[in-house]
């Protein structure tokens, strides 16, 4: 498959999920919550002296010096989509574990993860934040990290994945509600790398490929309520009104189990899709016993300024 060939295919594909958000525009109201942020948790200045962090960040803004920390950590972290989550959540672990180590490569949950911890780090407010797809025929999510700018007084989410952003014709950054609202409403946004000069057109077109898989996966979101150093699980959820997340739960399972089984060995070893199958029985098997009762918060926590 040819270049030309590629953006035909991720043009339709682009199509069909913004048709999907537009339809689905309005959330669930069933509360309100309030997102807590920790800015003095002592494993901070371990983890700043441990890697030097004070000499990466440069700038005058709290995005500027975020947008630092997401070149210089994602340069450093390998990614495997078939990451175990093995590790301690936290960034002094997952750092140990994979900064600088590109055969132990780590995925979007983690990296976010430890963007976060390193933004709170330099008081910069900071959360994770999980983009959802629709479909529960989708053996993919995507995880984030956004950071607040008081000087755009908003949010703008951070992929330490990719190592970059989203803007829109008028090159302001994005927060992922503005892209799902953009992409919705088939308005043109671009991905931009963090440090790069910015270049309305060429970036609209060179990002084709990651915007669809955006508007793929933003159809929900699942925020991590404190933003502190370690793993909490509490979560606060944004979903569109009348989406059952325990069905598609349920469905998804069923269909990671399928796939999971067609995975060749080449892939991931017999013992990791077993373990991976395990795990996926598990859950399954606790939500037919105890359904979750899912409520989604009011979006305006979510675009809520601090």
């Amino acid at each position: 498959m040819n270049k030309r060939e590629e953006n035909e295919i991720n043009s339709v594909l682009k199509r069909i999920y913004c048709g999907i958000l537009f339809n689905n525009q309005e959330f669930a109201n069933d509360y309100e919550d309030a997102f807590v942020y920790e800015f003095d948790c002592p494993e901070y200045k371990e983890l700043i002296a441990g890697y030097a962090l004070d000499e990466v960040v440069t700038g005058t803004t709290d995005l500027e010096r975020a947008l630092h920390l997401l070149h210089y950590l994602s340069a450093g972290l390998a990614h495997c989509g078939y990451y175990d989550n093995h590790v301690e959540c936290n960034s002094l672990a997952l750092m140990d574990y994979s900064f600088n180590h590109p055969e132990r490569g780590i995925n979007c949950l983690n990296k976010s993860k430890i963007l976060e911890e390193a933004c709170l780090a330099f008081g910069i407010y900071a959360r994770r934040v999980s983009m959802m797809p629709y479909s529960p025929y989708d053996m993919d999510n995507h995880v984030v990290t956004e950071v607040f700018s008081k000087e755009l007084k908003k949010w703008v989410m951070l992929d330490p994945t990719t190592d970059g952003f989203c803007i829109d014709s008028k090159q302001t950054p994005l927060s992922c509600m503005e892209i799902r609202e953009s992409l919705a409403n088939n308005a043109e946004i671009a991905f931009v790398h963090s440090l790069e000069n910015l270049k309305w057109k060429k970036a609209v077109k060179d990002s084709l490929e990651i915007v669809s898989y955006y508007a793929k996966n933003v159809f929900y979101f699942i925020v991590d309520k404190y933003s502190a150093f370690g793993e909490r699980n509490d979560y606060v959820f944004f979903i569109p009104k009348g989406y059952d997340i325990n069905a598609v739960n349920l469905q998804n399972l069923t269909y990671r189990m399928q796939a999971m089984q067609e995975i060749s060995e080449k892939e991931l070893s017999q013992a990791k899709k077993e373990k991976f199958l395990a795990q996926f029985e598990e859950k399954k098997q606790k939500l037919l016993q105890n359904p979750s009762q899912y409520k989604g918060c009011t979006i305006e926590v979510m675009k809520r300024g601090i």
